[in-house]
């Protein structure tokens, strides 16, 4: 079914949805978040093996790993996402690169954390599981 609602009404629905269980809205720039390895950060090219025949497939040359181009841009999203996220909370000003591994510290570093609630320590979990490649198709 085709939605009738306007991309503008599409966001405000999703942000009243987001804040409306409690949790953080912080929209970030999805462009080129296909075009780098959510690993290594490094560009991703067209895959030329004879084996890998779907041009929705990119090749890093430095993880040496096959990755979905949607699933690799919907990683960088969230790590965007996770960073905007760690800079408003800390205060920090200016843009900067959170890499992967960081990411995971703080987020196992969250599960640990006695004062995190059971709702968000299942979040942080499927985050995590996401992040490492254990409950979506990545590679």
């Amino acid at each position: 079914m085709k939605s009738t609602l306007d991309p503008g009404q599409k966001r405000r629905a999703l942000v009243n949805a987001v804040e409306s269980e409690g949790l953080p809205y912080r929209g970030v720039d999805p462009a080129g978040t296909s075009a780098g390895c959510f690993a290594c950060n490094q560009k991703l090219e067209r895959s030329t093996m004879p084996r890998v025949r779907n041009v929705r497939d990119m090749w890093c040359r430095i993880c040496r790993r096959i990755r979905e181009r949607d699933a690799n841009a919907g990683i960088n999203i969230l790590i965007r996402t996770i960073q905007a996220l760690i800079i408003d909370a800390t205060g920090q000003s200016g843009h900067q690169t959170v890499k992967l591994d960081p990411i995971l510290r703080l987020l196992n570093g969250a599960i640990a954390n006695p004062s995190v609630t059971r709702q968000q320590k299942i979040m942080f979990s499927d985050i995590l599981r996401l992040l490492e490649g254990r409950s979506a198709d990545t590679d």
